[in-house]
Order: structure tokens, then sequence, then C-alpha cells
């Protein structure tokens, strides 16, 4: 399994992106408003990216989907990214984030399916052969995230609070664990 965090930076970062992992060099998780700077810069473009996992809302880790969703609609011929996304975030991605920006009636795009084929994430499901769980974690208050463990080899938090239990439960027997802690 290949690693490659596109950035390591915080939402208000200028210079180092903001944090996006890639998977086997086809599976995103997260896409921020950095995500098409980050892969361009690391001589990738959204063409390159088959799946994308969405671990919360923040525009640190979804503001690039816009970007995705026209860059696949005009520039990749209409190749549709497979969208991953919790029960929990299946509605709120659309319709409290992207519909303002990709809704195009007279276009034909009503609907995330217009820009994306969209899954429903179970806590337990693969993508390309690798099992995915995801796993609670707490970021903000009364707001859903989550992070994953990849397989028995890796646990990522996703952007939350410090919380050594939890990495320490989620991560058991894992061979690596990335803790993507808030300032």
């Amino acid at each position: 399994m290949k690693l490659e965090f596109l950035g390591v930076g915080n939402f208000f970062t200028r210079t180092d992106h903001q944090t996006n992992l890639l998977i086997n060099d086809r599976i995103l998780v997260d896409c921020g408003m950095t995500a098409g700077r980050a892969l361009s810069a690391a001589g990738r473009s959204f063409t390159d990216i088959d799946h994308i996992f969405i671990t919360h809302t923040h525009a640190d880790h979804i503001g690039g989907l816009e970007e995705c969703a026209f860059h696949s609609r005009f520039l990749a011929g209409g190749r549709k990214p497979h969208l991953h996304l919790p029960e929990e975030l299946m509605d709120v991605v659309w319709e409290r984030s992207l519909r303002g920006g990709l809704e195009d009636t007279d276009g034909g795009a009503c609907e995330l399916s217009d820009y994306f084929q969209v899954h429903l994430a179970e806590r337990h499901f693969e993508i390309e052969g690798l099992a995915f769980e995801i796993t609670p974690t707490l970021h903000v208050p009364g707001k859903f995230c989550c992070g994953l463990r990849v397989g028995n080899r890796v646990y990522y938090s996703g952007d939350a609070q410090h919380d050594p239990d939890r990495v320490e439960s989620h991560g058991k027997d894992v061979e690596t664990i990335f803790h993507d802690c808030q300032f």
C-alpha cells in the first residue's frame, strides 16, 4: 500500500496545502480547498483520482470537491469519480455545501450524482481490494467527523482533537498511525 500526504497544513495554510491523503495513487481521502493545487504539485490532476472518501464537511476537507466536479464534467469528458460518503454526510455534502455552486438546472446537473458516482460507505467497505473501516472521532462537538482504518495496516484519525485513548483504541494492532490533530 502506498500512502502520500498531499499537504500537511490546516485550514489556514498558505504554503503546505491542506491534509489530503492519497492511497495507491487513485484513492483520495478528503478533498480540501487546496487539493487541485496539491495534486498538480505532485504531477497529478483530478483525472488521476478514481475514488474520494470524505471524513467531514469543513472546507479544508471538502472545498476541492467543486473543482473536482467541474474538472470531471468539463475537462475529463464527463468521467465521474466514485465519491464514498458515510451515511451522516450523504445529504449534507450536496444540500449544505455543494449545491449552491454546482446545481445547473439548465445544464442538467441537479444533484451530486450528476458529477460523481455516489456510494454509501458503510462502517466496513472496500475500495479496489482495500478494506476500510470508518471510526468515530471527535473534532467539533455536535459535528460528524470520522477517521479510517485501512486494513490492519494504517489508522488515520481524520481531523481530530488530541485524544490519545481514542487513537490507541482505533489504532490497536495496526502498523502505522497518522493522527491529524487540530490546534
